[in-house]
């Protein structure tokens, strides 16, 4: 029943397995937990920023090639 009522809640959902290796790629290079990733990896797919309120994730992309790529919630303006 809880499955067939998300649809409902989201536009759009993502397969963990598209989104996996370079998921994977990333949380090697940051020496970071693969799932924080995912999330990464899917903002780079879309060309679009990760916007979070995970300070130790933010912390870890500090110098990284995905730093630019990162906001924390409480830094994020709404373009528009």
């Amino acid at each position: 029943e809880i499955a067939a009522s998300l649809p409902r809640y989201f536009s759009e959902f993502t397969a963990a397995a598209i989104l996996a290796p370079r998921a994977v790629a990333i949380a090697a290079a940051l020496a970071h937990p693969v799932y924080d990733c995912l999330y990464l990896a899917l903002a780079e797919l879309r060309q679009l920023p990760l916007i979070t309120a995970d300070a130790r994730l933010l912390a870890r992309l500090a110098g990284s090639p995905w730093s630019a790529s990162a906001v924390h919630l409480a830094d994020y303006q709404p373009s528009g």
